[in-house]
């Protein structure tokens, strides 16, 4: 069991330290894959790729896709697609450029409400049908995306720094 567990973890390592330009992608503070870069975020959809060792033999699809809706990329391989309902990819794009001190924006069925401070945006966001919020937050680093976590989702997108 040891063998299996020192195995996982140095797998992680050798994917996570590969480029500095990569994101972890962690589901309820497990990391199950990593993103190599953000630049297919315009067109709509992020790639991630399954970590290696032990989750390979549990995911046994190429790539992770997330793809804002009427978006959905053909991508080549046995891929895992997932709807972005959390709006991730929306929240991103709205922080691309600039980072506001106090954003609204209305999408879908939700209302999102974001507040920028000293490079961290916490954002609230207000389904309007269940009358339900959600909260999470962006953080950047030199003003690079360093981070993002979504409360509802349990999914978080954290830069890899070598």
């Amino acid at each position: 069991m040891n063998k299996i567990i020192v195995s996982l973890l140095l797998s992680t390592v050798v994917l996570l330290g590969s480029s500095k330009d990569q994101y972890s992608i962690k589901l309820h503070g497990i990391t199950v894959g990593i993103i190599s870069d953000f630049s297919t975020i315009d067109k709509g959809y992020l790639v991630g790729k399954p970590l290696g060792g032990l989750l390979s033999v549990l995911t046994p699809f190429d790539y992770y896709v997330i793809f804002e809706p009427n978006k959905k990329p053909n991508i080549k391989g046995k891929n895992k697609y997932k709807k972005d309902k959390y709006l991730l990819l929306d929240l991103i794009k709205q922080l691309e450029n600039n980072q506001p001190t106090h954003k609204i924006f209305k999408k879908n069925h939700y209302e999102i409400n974001m507040n920028c401070k000293n490079s961290i945006c916490t954002y609230v966001r207000l389904n309007t049908k269940k009358q339900k919020s959600y909260n999470g937050y962006i953080s950047f680093k030199d003003g690079i995306l360093n981070e993002i976590c979504d409360d509802e989702s349990g999914i978080c997108f954290k830069r890899v720094i070598k």
